[in-house]
């Protein structure tokens, strides 16, 4: 896996109210999602078999996960956490 640097936004800065998201597409790269708002690719030549894992800082109270299904404008579905 390649990982980038430098990359998104800070997310020491995300208030309780903002969502975040990850997406891994069907090329193996993982996208981060702020608000919505895809930060670009994060990491590429992700494994096909992956599993999420959330650390918390000891700075959050609560983590909901929910897994929706989207389909991109190109035509391609992904399960997104």
């Amino acid at each position: 896996m390649q990982v980038k640097g430098c990359y998104g936004v800070n997310l020491d800065s995300l208030q309780s109210s903002h969502l975040v998201g990850i997406l891994v597409d069907s090329e193996s790269q993982l996208h981060l999602f702020v608000n919505g708002v895809d930060q670009g690719v994060a990491v590429c030549d992700i494994p096909a078999v992956c599993y999420a894992v959330v650390d918390l800082y000891g700075q959050c109270e609560e983590v909901r996960a929910c897994v929706s299904w989207v389909q991109r404008r190109t035509g391609c579905s992904y399960y997104v956490l």
